[in-house]
């Protein structure tokens, strides 16, 4: 089916071709029926001369980088085609003139080289726009191929910090365990089936981290205070799953789980026009130099550049004992 449809094609276009040449070109005292005629009697040689360049020359000499090659038996073509289509005019068309002509071979020979041509640029085209598609699709497949190395990591790692979690409340023999144990199975039902969707809705994933922090404010009773502040309304904003959690859940790890006295954790999320803005704060204690690199937020950066490349600002910084993540998203309704 491919193949015929290129026949088809190559085929109008060498119609219109002809047909361009006898209306355009012709010279005045020919006749439209005439100059069909010549058009089609003098058409092998450039049929031989384009399907020779790129049958033959181009896929054997210059897709394997061998130009020089290829610019000589181009050149060598040309001259065939150019001895073939004075045999045809010559014996067709002007018996009476000499054959060796070589004014008449010269501008000939200009003549269907200029059909060549024409070939060839067209040709470059259809290659540089197949070569766009494939690196296209090649990036996409390594984008995904990515995004799923990435969520595969992610997977494991939510589910290590939250079992450690309930694993302490049980060794607290905490009367809270128990309801705790079907709120964080809803969580990670809510991690399995998100991590299946490119998309999923923001108010989603902000009920989540409140889940989230709910189970981690039980577990630090008394030893941390959160402040929240979210946006009234976030219906029809969409975000990658889990890119919001890790903020939380590091802030908790490395600002909490080592912390002697009190420690405190501020989340604030805010949407404008523009923007979605992500701040997340939180205090580390001062035997600890910073908070350094995190598998949680290393993951979500790579996860934004894949999602949102330029449209997505992830920075951190580190002072006085408090560090700070933000990220910044071009806003997007579903």
């Amino acid at each position: 089916m491919k193949n015929q449809r290129i026949v088809i094609a190559h085929t109008v276009a060498w119609a219109i071709y002809v047909f361009l040449y006898s209306t355009l070109w012709r010279d005045g005292g020919t006749t439209l029926g005439e100059a069909v005629v010549v058009q089609l009697w003098t058409l092998p040689p450039k049929l031989f001369l384009v399907y020779t360049a790129l049958l033959i020359l181009i896929p054997r000499f210059f897709l394997k980088g061998r130009y020089l090659a290829f610019f000589l038996a181009l050149v060598a073509a040309s001259l065939l085609g150019g001895l073939f289509n004075q045999l045809i005019v010559h014996f067709v068309f002007t018996p009476d003139e000499p054959f060796w002509d070589i004014s008449r071979m010269s501008k000939r020979l200009t003549y269907i080289n200029s059909t060549l041509l024409f070939a060839l640029a067209a040709e470059g085209i259809r290659m540089w726009y197949q070569q766009r598609e494939t690196n296209e699709r090649l990036i996409k497949e390594k984008m995904i191929t990515e995004l799923s190395l990435l969520r595969s990591q992610l997977q494991p790692h939510f589910f290590f910090n939250t079992m450690n979690n309930l694993y302490s409340l049980v060794l607290q023999k905490s009367d809270l365990a128990a309801p705790l144990v079907l709120q964080m199975s809803d969580m990670m039902r809510y991690i399995i089936s998100s991590s299946k969707l490119d998309r999923i809705a923001l108010a989603d994933e902000i009920n989540f981290i409140k889940d989230y922090i709910g189970i981690e404010s039980v577990r630090y009773s008394g030893k941390v205070r959160v402040d929240i502040e979210w946006p009234a309304n976030v219906d029809g904003f969409e975000i990658p799953p889990l890119t919001l959690f890790p903020f939380v859940e590091n802030a908790f790890k490395h600002g909490v789980a080592d912390e002697t006295g009190s420690a405190w954790i501020s989340v604030k999320l805010s949407i404008d026009d523009h923007a979605i803005s992500y701040i997340v704060r939180n205090s580390y204690p001062a035997n600890r130099r910073s908070n350094g690199a995190r598998i949680g937020l290393q993951n979500t950066k790579d996860r934004l550049r894949i999602a949102y490349s330029a449209d997505a600002i992830l920075e951190t910084r580190s002072m006085d004992h408090v560090f700070e993540a933000t990220l910044v998203i071009k806003t997007s309704k579903k």
